[in-house]
């Protein structure tokens, strides 16, 4: 059974540094000007280059602020991945379909699937809905023909990575900080994987500052192929 790897791009410009920080911001909140000066979308790159070399397609899940250029479109035909949008304003469904819409329009490619920003703890912007309502999201994709089978959740066990009526509530998070504590080690997941499917979730912006991410995904790859562990670029049940 296979690995799908889920990667969510919420920083335009990274968070590396407080330059990076501010205009990331900027961007986000008030329609700041992509400059490719400061590195747009670089650890995007970054990552897409590192799936590339090692042929590991993925699901990239861009919201308004992060729409790819050119350079990234043609990484992401190289390797054969999936390109998702990232919904934000999810106050309703006009407000959710408005976003879309325009994520659409500006991205110029027909989009089949979407996921969440943010999980519900927190207000992450000016345009961010913080309340994390998947229910309401499975109805608002079936309206539009998207497919939402993807939740933020955290799993606590392997029992929580299971797909229950079509939607994978929780993931596996390849940021240390957002695992549960006693379900944190990525070699364990190995075994699990040749008999279901596991789904984990990761961010460019973490992937590039932070070397044991980067560490920890490289391993979960190296392990997957010496085991004849597939990595898929659609959702399966």
């Amino acid at each position: 059974m296979p690995f799908i790897l889920r990667v969510d791009i919420d920083k335009p410009y990274g968070h590396h540094n407080l330059i990076k920080k501010v205009i990331s911001k900027l961007r986000e909140d008030y329609c700041f000007p992509r400059l490719n000066c400061f590195e747009y979308l670089k650890p995007t790159i970054e990552l897409l280059n590192f799936c590339n070399n090692f042929n590991i397609p993925a699901f990239w899940y861009f919201r308004n602020c992060t729409i790819p250029g050119l350079k990234i479109k043609n990484l992401i035909h190289k390797g054969d991945h999936t390109v998702g949008f990232h919904a934000e304003n999810t106050f309703n469904f006009d407000s959710f379909k408005a976003e879309f819409n325009l994520f659409e329009k500006r991205i110029g490619l027909n989009i089949k699937h979407f996921t969440k920003h943010g999980s519900g703890l927190l207000k992450l912007g000016r345009h961010h809905y913080a309340e994390y309502e998947p229910e309401k999201y499975k109805k608002w994709g079936a309206t539009l023909n998207l497919d939402f089978s993807l939740g933020n959740g955290i799993a606590t066990n392997f029992d929580d990575l299971q797909v229950k009526n079509n939607f994978y509530k929780n993931m596996f998070w390849m940021e240390p900080e957002y695992r549960d504590r006693n379900f944190k080690e990525t070699a364990n997941l190995i075994e699990y994987a040749k008999e279901n499917i596991v789904v984990l979730v990761i961010h460019p912006s973490n992937f590039y500052t932070n070397k044991f991410v980067r560490y920890e995904l490289e391993k979960l790859i190296q392990l997957s192929k010496e085991n004849s562990i597939e990595w898929l670029n659609k959702i399966k049940y």
